[in-house]
């Protein structure tokens, strides 16, 4: 990893750009320091990638610096998402977001949203009692439909419509239902 200074400003500089900057030039196979310095190219570290909170935050590049003994190196930086990066990050984990059957119904069980053996019979693929009012506003044949998607589905995905009207019908909210689905906020 290399950098090359141009009016005393660090920019990220390869070996092949030597080469392909100095055609004329037959470097050796490896070459030393004072080699690259006669180029203003110097070697420069990174430091061990820190551990950050992936979900409110970025890692990015810092500015390269230069020690006292005049040893280049470039930090990482942990950054504060914006918004609307929180709020794309929320929108693709939503859409991407699924749980087996099985997994599903033990979170709900674990919520307290249903009892035992309603878990039970829904992880079977049973409509749940607790869920009826879910379905209270949609037609006969809408309802009877998602109970047959229900009990034939192996996954449940968080963005399906079916589970934004079973959160609303518990009273949960978007973040408890993405707790469900196990995302820790």
């Amino acid at each position: 990893m290399y950098i090359k200074l141009t009016n005393g400003t660090p920019s990220l500089y390869s070996l092949g750009e030597l080469r392909r900057d100095n055609p004329n030039t037959s470097f050796p196979r490896v070459i030393p320091d004072e080699l690259f310095a006669s180029y203003d190219v110097y070697p420069y570290t990174r430091p061990a990638q820190p551990i950050f909170e992936e979900l409110t935050h970025n890692l990015v590049d810092g500015a390269f610096e230069q020690d006292v003994d005049g040893n280049w190196s470039r930090p990482w930086v942990i950054e504060a998402k914006s918004q609307s990066e929180l709020d794309s990050d929320l929108a693709d984990w939503r859409g991407r977001a699924s749980l087996y059957r099985r997994d599903f119904c033990i979170a709900l069980k674990r919520a307290g949203i249903l009892p035992v053996a309603e878990a039970i019979a829904a992880a079977k693929g049973d409509w749940p009692t607790t869920f009826e009012t879910a379905l209270s506003s949609l037609t006969q044949d809408e309802q009877d439909e998602a109970q047959i998607e229900w009990a034939s589905v192996i996954e449940i995905r968080r963005s399906h419509p079916i589970i934004a009207m079973l959160g609303v019908a518990a009273g949960l909210t978007d973040v408890q239902v993405d707790t469900l689905f196990g995302r820790v906020a």
